[in-house]
């Protein structure tokens, strides 16, 4: 309702400030635990969440931009294994532009995803 619109909009621009000031996680979930009493662990997870997620945006961006990356392969964390990113993983190489089973373009697939995606340059079958 009224209540979590005006909540989310006031973490987005927590959030929105947090990354264009670069604070850490650390940073981001302090201001999200005192700011609007959320637990410990909730704050946490937001901050980590949103956080991975506009980097890994961030980073898709500029691997479209650089016009070499056609390519990107998911690679699990080692400490959050999940089936959802180990099926995302087990998919190998996919288009730059192409969803991972998931359907997620890039981490985060849920909150706390830890993983990362490695880009593709050029084509990788050539020998």
């Amino acid at each position: 309702g009224e209540l979590a619109d005006a909540t989310r909009e006031m973490l987005r621009s927590t959030i929105t400030t947090a990354i264009g000031e670069a604070w850490s996680t650390a940073d981001l979930e302090r201001a999200l635990a005192d700011d609007y009493a959320f637990s410990a662990s909730r704050a946490e997870t937001i901050a980590r969440t949103e956080l991975k997620s506009a980097m890994s945006a961030g980073n898709a961006e500029g691997w479209r931009a650089s016009g070499v990356v056609t390519g990107k392969v998911w690679q699990v964390s080692n400490d959050d294994v999940c089936d959802i990113c180990i099926e995302n993983e087990d998919a190998g190489e996919i288009g730059i532009d192409e969803t991972f089973p998931s359907g997620d373009d890039m981490p985060g697939a849920h909150p706390n995803c830890n993983c990362v995606v490695y880009p593709v340059v050029g084509d990788s079958t050539e020998d």
